[in-house]
This record gives structure tokens, sequence and C-alpha cells, in this order.
């Protein structure tokens, strides 16, 4: 993975910008599909997983139905 650290920007109180850092985060979907013909299954999941250079932070369902 990349420089685990990013810069950004933002606007102070005072109307200038000033400099921050800020952790570097990735966002990998994954989609699992489960299917068994016998069994009339045909299932679909979306994850969400966010991780940065140390492992993963969270993992989030994504899954509407």
């Amino acid at each position: 993975m990349d420089d685990p650290s990013d810069v950004m920007y933002v606007s102070s109180d005072e109307g200038d910008f000033e400099q921050q850092n800020s952790e570097r985060v990735y966002h990998l979907h994954l989609v699992i599909q489960e299917t068994s013909l016998r069994d009339g299954i045909d299932n679909i999941q979306h994850f969400r997983v966010v991780l940065n250079k140390a492992g993963i932070i969270r993992i989030e369902n994504l899954t509407t139905c």
C-alpha cells in the first residue's frame, strides 16, 4: 500500500487554509453470490471492507435484501 498518510487542506476560522495530515484508507467492495439449484438458493451479499496499512478497520454490510 502507498504512503499511509494523506495531506488535506481545510479552511480555518481566519479564512485561510491550513494543512492537516489524515490517515489514508482504502475501500474494498466484496460481492458474494451463493447459488444452489437443488435448494433453490440464489443470494447475493455486498460488503465494503475499509482498511488501512495496519489492517481492517471495519466491515460494512451493504446488502439491501
